[in-house]
């Protein structure tokens, strides 16, 4: 892993996440605040074309990677990872514990 990345994230605070059940509650958030689409989809046009293609299903169309080795994350993950509290920040169960366990043994 890079030395500046691991810099940056060794500071961060992870949680342990499974993305499947995380894109589960996206779906119910954006179902339920349609304002939610049009924070994160711009133009506007665009965000109401996504909500009639999914069926305002949020979780369809949700997908991030790991910021390391950038393995796919996507709503049909069931593996374990984690992710910063702002949940922009993503690390595959290998990442995160390279990025620990050295941290830990350099220090």
């Amino acid at each position: 892993m890079d030395s500046f990345l691991k810099d940056i994230l060794k500071n961060e605070q992870f949680i342990k996440i499974i993305p499947a059940e995380y894109a589960k509650q996206l779906k119910t958030d954006f179902a339920n605040d349609k304002q939610k689409w049009y924070n994160v989809i711009s133009p506007a046009k665009k965000a109401d074309e996504l909500i009639v293609a999914t069926n305002n299903d949020y979780s369809q169309i949700w997908d991030d990677y790991c910021a390391c080795c950038f393995k796919p994350i996507d709503k049909y993950t069931t593996e374990e990872y984690y992710v910063t509290s702002d949940k922009l920040t993503w690390l595959c169960k290998d990442c995160y514990q390279s990025l620990f366990t050295s941290s830990k043994t350099n220090n």
